[in-house]
């Protein structure tokens, strides 16, 4: 996910390398092993890198959807104060994390496609 030069980059938090589950589970201190998934892991991931730059073409700085529902929703959901903590799993372009940056949230954003 590029950080955007509009985006207060000190308030996001990439995890720049390549995370496996494991090694998200292990980074968040979850200690689960998902070894027994690994091929459907390696499937998956597969598939979505094959269409990360469909979803990226395609989302932008979101759609008329989200702009107009989803991110009010869930900006009024979240209420979120200045300096506030956020994990953004499955983050997708990061959109929706910078838009969180912006609001003044410190956010932490991993997805599983580059």
């Amino acid at each position: 996910m590029a950080v955007t030069p509009w985006t207060p980059a000190s308030r996001v938090q990439l995890w720049p390398d390549r995370l496996t589950n494991s090694a998200v589970a292990e980074r968040l201190g979850l200690g689960v092993d998902v070894g027994e998934f690994a091929d459907l892991n390696q499937e998956n991931q597969e598939i979505w890198n094959q269409n990360a730059s469909f979803w990226d073409e395609g989302m932008g700085e979101g759609n008329k959807w989200h702009r107009l529902l989803i991110a009010p929703a869930q900006e009024h959901l979240l209420a979120l104060q200045q300096d506030d903590l956020v994990l953004d799993i499955a983050c997708g372009n990061g959109q929706f994390a910078r838009h969180m940056a912006r609001l003044g949230a410190r956010v932490i954003a991993s997805d599983f496609a580059p």
